[in-house]
């Protein structure tokens, strides 16, 4: 309760006291902040019209026209529509009469449906050539570098897995054949 009466206190002397008058040093700098803000946008809004009005002129100036520019009076008479020959005639085509009758035709059995593959490339394609470009070690697991990719063992690309790696060499399986060949330096 005592300090509500003192804040009451408080105000009552600040009411009797005399006023106090505002001292303005220099200039307010929120004006010119907002000032500079606004002379920016307007910078920026111009600018992107600018570069919006150049846009359309070039893709209009470039773009080609729909219609070829007519020949102008000389060279038309320079060039002279070619007449046609008198053995160019257009004859009519009689319209076709009732169709023929169709031949009856032998019904062959139905041929032996290829033997389906798995996705993936087949062993008759070209194999891709993997090339061992290096081996080390990653956080203690040998890692070897084949054809631009990073492969731990048991991992592969393009029917490709790693089975083995050494210092010298790295042992691949071709998953179509289960053929095993070995990369080395």
């Amino acid at each position: 309760m005592s300090l509500i009466l003192e804040a009451l206190k408080k105000l009552d002397r600040e009411k009797q006291a005399p006023g106090k008058g505002v001292v303005v040093l220099g200039p307010n700098a929120w004006a010119a902040r907002s000032e500079g803000r606004s002379r920016l946008w307007l910078f920026l809004l111009a600018d992107l019209l600018l570069v919006a009005l150049g846009g359309a002129l070039v893709f209009f100036w470039l773009r080609p026209s729909a219609t070829p520019p007519a020949p102008s009076a000389s060279q038309r008479a320079a060039r002279p529509e070619p007449a046609l020959a008198p053995s160019h005639t257009i004859t009519p085509v009689p319209p076709p009469s009732a169709a023929p009758p169709l031949a009856p035709r032998a019904i062959s059995p139905p041929a032996a449906a290829a033997p389906v593959r798995p996705p993936g490339p087949s062993p008759e394609t070209a194999r891709p050539d993997f090339v061992l470009q290096a081996v080390t070690e990653q956080d203690g697991q040998p890692v070897a570098l084949i054809s631009d990719r990073l492969l731990h063992v048991g991992e592969g690309f393009d029917g490709m897995r790693v089975v083995r790696i050494t210092p010298s060499e790295v042992e691949i399986e071709i998953d179509a054949t289960r053929e095993r060949r070995t990369l080395s330096f």
